[in-house]
């Protein structure tokens, strides 16, 4: 082989060796930049979306002492809450009208539905059971340190979302508050302008998780970790 061949060569090399090295670092800053959805929920209305933890830190926050009371009376999850109005992201779907129901669904299965009234409570239930918030931060602790995940939480200005406070601004009474604070959601969704008998299904649906939620916490002789209740 001649000198010039040899250098012809050792040029094409370094062409390959460069344009290798060129391609690797363009797929390492496309893989660097691409958004990283990371926690998320999926809200369900007239459209859905998709809400990661980092548009909801974007969003109005509600940040207050909170806690629920069990059936049994005893309080669980008493510190510090952050997080989106459920009304916030609702409205991001088309939002609910008052024959409306909402149904919030956790990883397991799990899931409680609301009336309008607490999604978007009057001044009346408003002094009742407070902000109806998802939480994604808990004295301190964020989604997915915090393991309770994405939340739902009443903070009323006490402190407390008692029983009693659950009674009044549910219909019928629920067994306990504990059941609709209902933890690792994973979807909202909006029911649209439901039929009575629809409606009915849906509340007996609730007092069955209720009741199942109460056997347990008898069986482990102490707090349901799922929802308190």
């Amino acid at each position: 082989m001649n000198s010039e061949n040899k250098r012809l060569y050792g040029f094409l090399l370094l062409v390959l060796v460069v344009s290798g090295t060129s391609i690797v670092v363009m797929v390492f800053l496309q893989n660097q930049n691409r958004p990283s959805t990371g926690p998320a929920v999926l809200v369900v209305g007239d459209s859905e979306a998709n809400v990661t933890l980092s548009e909801m830190l974007g969003m109005p926050s509600v940040t207050r002492d909170g806690a629920y009371q069990n059936r049994l009376g005893n309080l669980g999850g008493n510190g510090t809450y952050r997080g989106v109005r459920v009304s916030t992201l609702v409205d991001l779907v088309g939002g609910m009208e008052p024959t409306d129901t909402l149904t919030a669904i956790a990883s397991d299965g799990y899931n409680w539905t609301y009336a309008y009234s607490k999604v978007y409570p009057n001044t009346t239930y408003y002094d009742i059971q407070g902000d109806m918030v998802l939480a994604f931060e808990y004295n301190g602790q964020r989604v997915p340190e915090y393991q309770d995940g994405f939340r739902i939480m009443f903070l009323p200005e006490d402190g407390v979302y008692s029983n009693e406070d659950a009674n009044e601004t549910t219909d019928p009474n629920p067994p306990g508050a504990g059941p609709q604070c209902v933890s690792n959601v994973v979807r909202i969704e909006v029911n649209r302008q439901l039929e009575p008998s629809r409606q009915e299904d849906l509340m007996r649906l609730n007092r069955f998780h209720a009741r199942r939620g109460s056997f347990f916490l008898v069986l482990a002789g102490g707090s349901l970790r799922r929802n308190d209740a």
